[in-house]
């Protein structure tokens, strides 16, 4: 019996790892940049660490533990590369609401028109927060599928509320019209009182 019979079930396994976790990390990866208009710099290193593990594993003085321990690296490279670009895209979408609803709240309510109500987006952004969390507690797992499916819930639930409510430069640049309006008028007020 040669090595390469030995190595056969690690071969196998490598196989496996790469039709089970790589589509998630290539769908993660596509949809990041997609959406966010630029590459995950982790995703794309881990890719890159993940490809080095695999070089690493074929090469001929590699014993049969350190084959073992490269397979688990690549696993561990992949699944990062699958689940963290597509918590980063579910932070960012949470910040930006948070800054939408902030003007909302505090700005000139009658001037600014949004189709879902501020406790409604309030809500929302808990659900999401939620789905974060629970996502964040599952993406070290084995299970790491579930995370990415919190992610991606959380990702859904952001983003038809933020549809539905103007972006934060629309609405500052409104404030800021009718702050320079106001202005006008009391310099206007003041003037008149003066000349």
């Amino acid at each position: 019996m040669g090595r390469e019979d030995l190595d056969g079930d690690l071969l196998q396994e490598l196989a496996d790892i790469l039709r089970k976790i790589y589509p998630f990390a290539r769908e993660s990866a596509i949809e990041f940049e997609v959406s966010m208009r630029k590459h995950h710099f982790g995703a794309t290193t881990d890719l890159r660490d993940a490809l080095d593990h695999i070089a690493m594993f074929f090469k001929e003085e590699s014993s049969r533990e350190d084959k073992r321990e490269h397979l688990t690296n690549v696993k561990e490279h992949l699944r990062r590369a699958a689940v963290e670009p597509q918590q980063y895209m579910v932070e960012k979408k949470i910040l930006e609401l948070e800054g939408r609803l902030k003007v909302l709240k505090y700005g000139w309510l009658l001037l600014v028109r949004s189709s879902i109500s501020i406790e409604e987006a309030e809500n929302a952004l808990k659900m999401a927060i939620e789905y974060l969390e629970k996502g964040r507690s599952l993406k070290g797992h084995e299970n790491f599928e579930e995370a990415i499916s919190c992610f991606k819930q959380a990702n859904k639930i952001l983003q038809e509320t933020l549809d539905h409510i103007p972006e934060t430069k629309v609405l500052q640049d409104r404030l800021f019209s009718i702050a320079l309006a106001v202005a006008m008028l009391i310099l206007g007020v003041v003037l008149g009182k003066v000349w």
